[in-house]
């Protein structure tokens, strides 16, 4: 990343540019996609957007007017719920349980669709639970997608954490997924609001005029710096998070709290054996340095928290030992 934002002037990279994005970043992103993600897409199924958030944005927002609905599999991260409701879109929640595994219910998926249902969304591996659907389960879900013309948006950006098997929605060649991944997981670059959307030709080019009328064009430098780092290899970044997950979990059965251990993502998703208010425990956790998610912003389930694994282990232990204190 430092090499090439120092070439970005030199280069030519600072100008305005298409609203898609540069053209030779998606012909790459294509190439890494389809190399990765067992898909079949070229530049035209490419659009780069300001972080994978702004790319749910432009889906719900583009594709769904105020009198559709949406189903959102919970816990889920609050953007999907927000951006529906910011555009007058209804939200069926599907509710999945920790005794279940987080695995959604496919009768219940079924009887929630009607005629105003236009889109269901997915998110695996989870924020916050970590959890990647078993394939056949997947599969169930893809086939209910077809059957009442749903569109998918599947938010893949923690697709680089997997450790157990993991199949993107692309993989089924469904014309109406919407794929989201971002740069700000797979390599570390939050702060630089880089990631892309996969697509139909004809899907990117709607959701390509409401980014043109929004902020004309990604950051030709982030972009050309994006470009350059694209197939960097980050095995290192996920072996850390691994890592620090892995003592995460030690720390979290000898404190007891129930958990499933997660297939990707860097997140643990817990709930304490006495009920507790996590809402008012997160509050007090700000007032001694430590910060948690509460559950209740993932749906209903303030009983849990989401306890992030991105500091180092001292600093996480240094955290779960205040943590201990507060339970």
């Amino acid at each position: 990343m430092k090499k090439s934002l120092s070439e970005v002037y030199d280069k030519g990279f600072g100008k305005y540019g298409p609203a898609k994005g540069l053209p030779e970043f998606r012909t790459k992103i294509a190439e890494f996609v389809n190399k990765n993600f067992d898909a079949k897409t070229d530049l035209e199924n490419v659009m780069i957007t300001p972080g994978a958030r702004f790319g749910v944005f432009l889906a719900i927002s583009t594709l769904l007017d105020p009198s559709d609905e949406i189903i959102v599999i919970e816990p889920a991260w609050p953007a999907y719920r927000q951006c529906a409701i910011n555009s007058g879109i209804k939200v069926r929640s599907i509710k999945t349980t920790l005794e279940n595994k987080w695995e959604p219910d496919i009768e219940e998926i079924s009887s929630c669709i009607n005629e105003n249902t236009k889109m269901i969304v997915l998110n695996y591996p989870n924020n916050p639970t970590g959890k990647i659907l078993p394939k056949t389960l997947q599969d169930h879900i893809v086939e209910i997608a077809k059957k009442n013309d749903l569109y998918i948006l599947s938010d893949e950006i923690y697709s680089n954490y997997s450790n157990k098997e993991w199949n993107s929605i692309l993989s089924y060649d469904y014309e109406k997924t919407i794929v989201t991944q971002s740069f700000s997981k797979s390599h570390s670059m939050t702060g630089y609001r880089i990631g892309y959307l996969v697509s139909s030709k004809d899907i990117i080019e709607k959701l390509t005029k409401l980014q043109a009328l929004c902020l004309t064009n990604v950051s030709e430098p982030i972009q050309y710096a994006a470009m350059k780092s694209l197939n960097d290899d980050v095995s290192a970044n996920v072996e850390i998070m691994n890592t620090r997950l892995k003592k995460l979990e030690e720390i979290c059965k000898k404190m007891e709290l129930d958990f499933v251990r997660p297939d990707g993502a860097m997140y643990i998703f817990a709930r304490t054996k006495s009920p507790i208010n996590t809402s008012e425990l997160s509050g007090e956790l700000l007032d001694h340095g430590v910060a948690i998610a509460p559950g209740i912003g993932f749906g209903d389930y303030n009983e849990f928290f989401r306890i992030s694994a991105c500091l180092e282990i001292k600093t996480l232990i240094e955290g779960m030992d205040i943590l201990k204190t507060r339970l």
